[in-house]
């Protein structure tokens, strides 16, 4: 799962399952658990991507 909203993308992830990827922007809730990875742009993101399914 990628996103930018740490409760909805990165926390609904997590419950279902996913690995994740934060995209930087709003501030981390201390409640939750970190991403998988944490990007600062969608391109970095999909590197990761293409990197994790070879």
């Amino acid at each position: 799962m990628v996103g930018d909203n740490p409760t909805g993308d990165i926390g609904g992830g997590h419950q279902a399952g996913l690995r994740t990827i934060w995209l930087r922007g709003r501030p981390w809730p201390s409640e939750l658990p970190a991403a998988h990875h944490a990007v600062d742009d969608v391109t970095d993101a999909v590197t990761i991507l293409l990197n994790e399914t070879e």
